[in-house]
C-alpha cells in the first residue's frame, strides 16, 4: 500500500509551480510598494546613549594621550606636559578627521550604535513629502508610516550626513572649545 494514497488530498503537496503563481500574482503590488516614498521616521535617541558615547570618545582620546606621552617619557620631564594642550588637539583633531569628517560616527558613537545625520534636512524632506501627498501607500495621509518590512525595515542610517556647517560647528564645539580651556587653564 502507498503512504500517498492514505492521506487526504488536502495534505499533497502543493504543484512545483504554485510558488510562481503566487510571486507573479503579487508582483504588481510588490512593485508599487517599491515605488512608494517612506516618509522620514522620526528619530528617538535617548540622551544618557549620547553622553554614554561622548564618555566613550573622553576615554578613547585619553588612552591615545597616555599611550602619545609614554611614547615620550625619555624625553626632559617638564617639555612633554608643557605641550599637553597642543597634543590633546592634536588627538581629538585626529578622532575628528577619521570619523565625523569622514561621514561616520565617532568611535563611542559606533559603539553606542548611533549616527549622526542631518535633522533639518530630514525635517525638509519630510515637509515636502507632506505637501505632495505624502506617501502614495497612505491613502494621501501625512502621518508618519511605520517601517516597512518588505525591504528589511529600517536602520535609521536613512537621511543626509552631516553637511559642512555642521561638521565645523562640531569641531569647533569638541575639539576647539577644549583645546582653548585646557591652553587657558595651563599657561606656559
Amino acid at each position: 500500500m502507498e503512504l500517498g494514497a492514505t492521506l487526504p488530498a488536502a495534505l499533497h503537496s502543493p504543484a512545483a509551480e504554485a510558488w510562481q503563481v503566487e510571486f507573479a500574482k503579487m508582483l504588481p503590488e510588490l512593485e508599487r510598494l517599491s515605488n512608494t516614498q517612506l516618509a522620514p521616521w522620526p528619530l528617538r535617541v535617548l540622551r544618557s546613549s549620547q553622553l554614554d558615547a561622548q564618555r566613550l570618545d573622553a576615554e578613547l582620546t585619553t588612552m591615545l594621550q597616555e599611550q602619545f606621552m609614554a611614547a615620550f617619557m625619555l624625553f626632559q620631564p617638564g617639555r612633554v606636559s608643557n605641550l599637553a594642550p597642543e597634543l590633546n588637539l592634536l588627538l581629538a583633531g585626529l578622532v575628528y578627521w577619521l570619523s565625523i569628517w569622514q561621514g561616520r560616527a565617532t568611535p563611542g558613537s559606533e559603539l553606542m550604535n548611533l549616527r549622526y545625520r542631518n535633522e533639518h534636512a530630514m525635517e525638509a524632506a519630510a515637509a515636502a513629502a507632506a505637501g505632495a501627498g505624502g506617501c502614495s501607500g497612505s491613502g494621501g495621509s501625512s502621518a508618519v508610516q511605520p517601517p516597512s518590512r518588505l525591504h528589511g525595515g529600517r536602520t535609521g542610517l536613512e537621511g543626509p550626513g552631516l553637511s559642512q556647517q555642521q561638521k565645523l560647528g562640531y569641531a569647533a564645539a569638541f575639539v576647539g572649545l577644549p583645546y582653548l580651556w585646557l591652553w587657558w587653564m595651563h599657561p606656559q
